[in-house]
């Protein structure tokens, strides 16, 4: 079967799945997905995570979308769930993980450029902008993280670091017991 035709038969049963990193497109897909959901019925939607995580522009966007639907959003991780991908799953009504998922927490990454034509002035506006625009995403982010977890900002740091330094993934237990998510699961309707 192709992957639009799985993608269909997974709509049609309320579930849309986040397999990929992050960008644009993934987001728009997802995006597209919830709403026509929410216009067929308030009934819950299945968000089936399997991501590293991603840009966090396009995610932050997606988390708004999910906080606006009607139609509750549930989140269950099978395999990876990293990054911005976390941020996404702690605005779903239920976060749920497999047994064997894996977790991961890093500081938020930026990239910049900037054009040679550029004066030294219009790039450290633009930097500073830029800085701007991180910090503003790593604080609503740690903010985000903080309304469902059961640790200090210090230890969610510190976890980020970690994540950082040493590519340190949490176990779903780990995830379970600092209350990213709310249960592991054996089973689940999600098919």
């Amino acid at each position: 079967m192709e992957t639009k035709e799985v993608t269909a038969k997974l709509l049609e049963k309320r579930i849309i799945g986040l397999p990929h990193n992050i960008d644009k497109e993934i987001a728009d897909r997802v995006v597209a997905g919830i709403v026509e959901l929410n216009l067929k019925s308030a009934d819950e939607i299945k968000l089936m995570i399997d991501s590293g995580g991603g840009k966090v522009k396009p995610a932050f966007r997606l988390i708004d979308l999910i906080r606006l639907s009607k139609a509750p959003v549930s989140g269950i991780v099978v395999g990876m769930c990293g990054s911005a991908a976390i941020l996404i799953l702690q605005v779903c009504r239920k976060r749920l993980s497999t047994p064997h998922s894996r977790f991961f927490l890093h500081f938020v990454r930026s990239e910049f450029s900037y054009k040679a034509n550029q004066t030294r002035r219009d790039v450290m506006r633009s930097l500073t902008a830029h800085l701007k625009d991180t910090i503003t995403f790593q604080r609503d982010g740690e903010d985000l993280i903080l309304s469902r977890v059961k640790i200090s900002r210090n230890k969610l740091r510190r976890l980020m670091d970690n994540g950082e330094r040493n590519g340190s993934e949490l176990t779903s237990d780990e995830a379970l017991e600092l209350g990213l998510i709310d249960e592991i699961v054996d089973e689940y309707d999600l098919l």
